[in-house]
């Protein structure tokens, strides 16, 4: 238990470091360029408080408290830290320099394929099936680095696959509009699948009266999430589409 303790507060230790680093990029940046939008420092620190609940929610012994922490963790706290768009930020308070050196490595194929929807997805989701059809989910609660290292995991996986879907910090080429959607969807749906294999065939450590009602949390607080990452990409099609469709009617 005192191990698992030091292990909480390591995480917790980083999250409170990242918003004292975003804090000191705002002020960097704010001193050379146009105000960094407060809305998006909001976004920031919800992002990271509710990555550090995730923390404080989380226990083994109840399956329902993991997997709201795994929400927290893997889903909100990403899309939050998202649209804050830290990469940006970064990029805007360091030295000239150094920020072209970055946009160059952000521009090769190695990145690119990094921050590809598809590869991020997979992480993303695949990370979650191997975790909860393997031992693996109770491996993590026997040796602690693993802890600490899937945790770490759920919350740079969910945000890279954020950032891929979302495409508000693509340095390189932006992908298309219809792959980020099919990508969504299918995610959405492996999503949901592993949910309903959780709700039937939990792991063997859990109650299934803890499982079923973990997997519900799962399965719709997880459609709540995605439904916000549709709705932006829906509105982005909108703004696509609706410039074309107003010169149609003016020509005709």
């Amino acid at each position: 238990m005192h191990e698992q303790s030091v292990i909480d507060a390591v995480m917790i230790g980083l999250f409170v470091t990242a918003a004292c680093l975003y804090g000191v990029a705002v002020v960097h940046s704010n001193r050379r360029l146009r105000a960094w939008p407060r809305i998006r420092v909001v976004l920031f620190m919800f992002g990271l408080l509710f990555a550090i609940l995730s923390v404080v929610v989380g226990e083994h012994e109840d399956f329902v408290r993991h997997m709201m922490s795994h929400l927290l963790l893997g889903m909100l706290a990403p899309l939050l830290l998202a649209f804050s768009r830290p990469l940006t930020l970064m990029l805007r308070a360091l030295p000239i320099r150094w920020s072209r050196q970055i946009m160059k490595l952000m521009k090769t194929k190695l990145l690119r394929l990094l921050m590809h929807p598809i590869f991020t997805g997979f992480m993303n989701i695949g990370g979650l099936w191997l975790l909860y059809t393997t031992r693996i989910f109770d491996m993590m609660y026997e040796h602690l680095w693993l802890y600490l290292f899937i945790h770490l995991h759920l919350l740079i996986a969910g945000y890279l696959f954020t950032v891929s879907i979302i495409g508000l910090e693509s340095f390189g080429k932006r992908m298309s509009l219809s792959l980020r959607a099919i990508v969504l969807l299918l995610a959405m749906a492996l999503h949901g699948m592993l949910a309903k294999i959780l709700y039937a065939t939990p792991p063997s450590s859990v109650e299934l009266a803890k499982a079923e009602l973990g997997a519900m949390v799962m399965y719709y607080g997880g459609d709540l999430v995605d439904a916000i990452l549709i709705v932006f990409l829906c509105l982005e099609w909108y703004k696509v589409v609706r410039p074309s469709s107003i010169k149609r009617e003016v020509v005709g």
